[in-house]
């Protein structure tokens, strides 16, 4: 395909045509360790890869046009450090469980060596739950041993001028949207990727979901 007089931009995980928005998904490079992700449905990952979109380029930070910059793929990371890379192993521990269910919170910073990363914090028993899972039963490599699970929207350069430029992204359009997730996706250290069906039940899931619901009504949160 001819893309000559097309703008693109690279992403770390693909590239988006600013004009139509078209996005191409692919791996750059090869991780130490598999990876399991909550990819969020297209319709609200399409919200918020426009609000990375709009955030001006110059702000944007980037390594040789491949590295960081706007994830194409919207996604929480579950469990990061995973030794195995057969998707038998991970779907034998997390297969069974439930729906998932995730809110989503502020969009928030937090400060890299090298970068801010502007993310929208989520709230989540079932993916917190999912991660213990994780780590109980399969070896894994943790670098951060706190899981504090988030959706990334860009990373952003560092401003010695202006440390806290940042701050004109923040905001809560975003809080309080409730996520549901049926199935999660395994990547190996080689950057394959597979679905993994969750498949506990509906019933307890709706049951768990009335009972938020309720809990909700009843302490107004």
């Amino acid at each position: 395909m001819d893309h000559s007089g097309i703008e693109w931009k690279n992403l770390r995980h693909g590239v988006v045509n600013r004009f139509s928005g078209e996005m191409t998904v692919f791996d750059f490079k090869a991780y130490n360790y598999g990876c399991v992700m909550a990819v969020l449905p297209e319709e609200i990952s399409s919200r918020i890869r426009a609000f990375s979109l709009a955030i001006p380029d110059s702000d944007i930070y980037e390594i040789d046009d491949v590295e960081y910059g706007r994830p194409a793929e919207i996604h929480c990371t579950v469990k990061y450090g995973l030794h195995t890379d057969n998707v038998q192993d991970v779907a034998s521990v997390i297969s069974g469980h439930d729906l998932v269910c995730a809110e989503l919170g502020d969009i928030t910073v937090f400060d890299n060596p090298d970068c801010a990363v502007l993310k929208i914090d989520i709230e989540s028993v079932d993916l917190a739950e999912i991660n213990r899972l994780i780590s109980s039963n399969l070896k894994c490599t943790d670098s951060h041993p706190v899981y504090l699970p988030h959706v990334t929207i860009a990373y952003l350069r560092h401003r010695v001028e202006d440390p806290l430029y940042y701050q004109r992204f923040l905001c809560g359009m975003f809080k309080g949207t409730e996520v549901w997730f049926d199935r999660l996706q395994f990547s190996t250290p080689q950057g394959n990727k597979t679905w993994i069906s969750l498949e506990g039940g509906y019933e307890k899931t709706m049951a768990a979901g009335l009972h938020r619901i309720a809990h909700r009504i009843a302490y107004g949160h």
